[in-house]
């Protein structure tokens, strides 16, 4: 039996300010912040209570990962401009983050032969067993890769519409199985 889980989604946009990344680190200790602008240029740390992790940069653009949905995301979100007006006195603009990439796990239910798979799909395929234990797959008609591990799991990602997801993911399980039966 074939099924996918969404695992994460990314997603990111511009808060229309300028943000002091030293003064958001020291104002904002009660959520244990990470800053290092020697190492990485962005103000790091989770939301409570989510598993969102956001990356906030000078220019106001960010990025929010580990979302378990889009509405996850959007939450997230709206927590971080409270955040950020509430706790450092800024006015953000207020945009809906745009979703940039959707993750989903996956598993066919069976051990796969990549080698007879690559040849099957073989003008799709990247698959070097001595760099990587995965097979790459990147369907012309969908946005994304699928890497597909001889166990039967594989990964789904680069594609940030939950719809074309889908299509792509039902037409990937689709492909598999008439290809391993």
């Amino acid at each position: 039996m074939v099924n996918y889980t969404l695992v994460n989604v990314v997603a990111g946009g511009d808060l229309g300010i300028e943000v002091d990344l030293h003064n958001a680190f020291e104002d904002m200790k009660y959520l244990s912040p990470s800053y290092e602008p020697e190492e990485a240029p962005g103000l790091h740390f989770e939301l409570p209570d989510t598993s969102v992790t956001v990356m906030l940069f000078r220019t106001g653009t960010y990025h929010l990962t580990g979302g378990e949905n889009v509405d996850q995301i959007k939450e997230a979100y709206n927590e971080l401009v409270d955040i950020l007006e509430e706790h450092l006195g800024l006015k953000v603009v207020i945009e809906e983050p745009d979703v940039r990439n959707l993750v989903y796990n996956g598993n066919i239910g069976q051990e796969v032969n990549l080698e007879a798979v690559a040849l099957d799909l073989h003008e799709d395929v990247e698959y070097d067993p001595t760099l990587s234990p995965g097979l790459n797959y990147r369907k012309k008609e969908y946005r994304g890769l699928f890497t597909l591990y001889r166990t039967g799991s594989y990964i789904y990602t680069g594609n940030p519409d939950p719809l074309d997801a889908k299509k792509a993911l039902e037409s990937f399980n689709e492909e598999l199985r008439q290809l391993l039966d």
